[in-house]
């Protein structure tokens, strides 16, 4: 199937937004070894050695930078003229969601519905996957996944920032003929997502990996909270597919998709820690269960990707952890190398 995507985008334009974050860079990686010619807007520029390159050209072609909600992205669009858009620019950290609300509504739900505003007079064949959160669900503490046609909420500011971009999204489908102009939409759902090169804030291995070099004990929040983690090569791989199926079936158009890794495959912020320190020992933290800002128990099903994508998870949690921890390690050890290994996973 990774040679069947190959040939899907091979020379093709694609446009990722978001290109300097975390999930960005690696889809940026993935497009620039199927020869795409692969353009970036984000906020800010992408930071190739932080992701163990030398040179910016080995994860994109050119790049913009500005506010999604203030560029002129019609222009961006037309200026660009690509065959599939991949949307990642968000605010998606639940605590600074907290912080700044309305940054958060802004990037999140206007920056989503921007997007889809400048392709509504688009007369020309573009697929785009819309990325949103595991996040949109109205979450009820269900011990069984979350299914794509489930009711959509929020209780903190980012995970309702989500929920409303989905809405957005719904009511600019049923306002406007846009598969009729050639444009195909669809929404892709993951959350939890782990691998090398995530150096966001209140991100679980990054601040246990920074408490080595710290020499500082990590308290742990919320350590009974269950999450569906995947490497993060899992959703994209799916993202990827879904782009592709938007391509050669019109059925995919204003459809929704979880991504992730099977229920069993849920485990708790503690576990993972536990797995961390028997990697690296020097990694130091406690447990603290006073802090609980977040949801306890969330999970997806991922039966529809499977069904109708063929979609299912390559890497298991400890799989995934163990990929994650192998690429800060390397990067502590000798960044030069993280290239090798990057590409190595992405082979894998």
């Amino acid at each position: 199937m990774f040679n069947h995507l190959e040939q899907v985008f091979k020379y093709k334009k694609v446009l990722v937004t978001g290109h300097s974050g975390f999930k960005g860079r690696w889809l940026c990686r993935i497009l620039k070894k199927f020869n795409c010619e692969v353009f970036g807007f984000s906020s800010y520029k992408i930071d190739e050695s932080s992701f163990g390159f030398n040179k910016k050209e080995e994860l994109v072609d050119k790049e913009y930078i500005g506010d999604i909600c203030t560029y002129d992205l019609n222009s961006l669009i037309k200026k660009i003229s690509p065959d599939y858009i991949f949307h990642f620019a968000a605010q998606a950290l639940v605590r600074e969601s907290i912080l700044n609300p309305i940054n958060t509504f802004k990037t999140n739900t206007i920056g989503t519905c921007l997007i889809l505003d400048a392709l509504k007079n688009t007369k020309k064949r573009i697929n785009i996957v819309l990325i949103t959160s595991d996040k949109v669900y109205e979450n009820k503490e269900w011990i069984w996944g979350y299914r794509e046609t489930d009711q959509l909420g929020g209780k903190d500011p980012y995970s309702a920032s989500k929920a409303m971009a989905e809405l957005g999204i719904k009511s600019y489908l049923n306002t406007y003929d846009y598969s009729n102009n050639g444009v195909n939409i669809a929404i892709g759902r993951a959350g939890n997502v782990i691998g090398g090169g995530d150096w966001s804030k209140d991100r679980l291995i990054p601040d246990l990996i920074k408490s080595i070099k710290s020499k500082e004990i990590l308290i742990i929040r919320s350590p009974k909270a269950t999450r569906p983690w995947q490497h993060v090569l899992d959703p994209l791989y799916g993202y990827l597919k879904l782009g592709a199926s938007l391509d050669n079936d019109s059925s995919f158009h204003g459809e929704a998709f979880n991504f992730g890794p099977s229920n069993q495959e849920s485990r708790s912020v503690e576990s993972i820690c536990y797995q961390v320190k028997d990697i690296l020992p020097e990694v130091k933290f406690k447990i603290n269960d006073n802090e609980n800002s977040e949801s306890s128990l969330l999970q997806l099903d991922c039966a529809k990707s499977l069904l109708r994508l063929g979609f299912k998870a390559r890497f298991d949690s400890y799989q995934s952890v163990k990929m994650t921890i192998n690429w800060y390690r390397q990067y502590m050890n000798d960044k030069t190398k993280l290239k090798n290994i990057i590409d190595e996973q992405i082979r894998s």
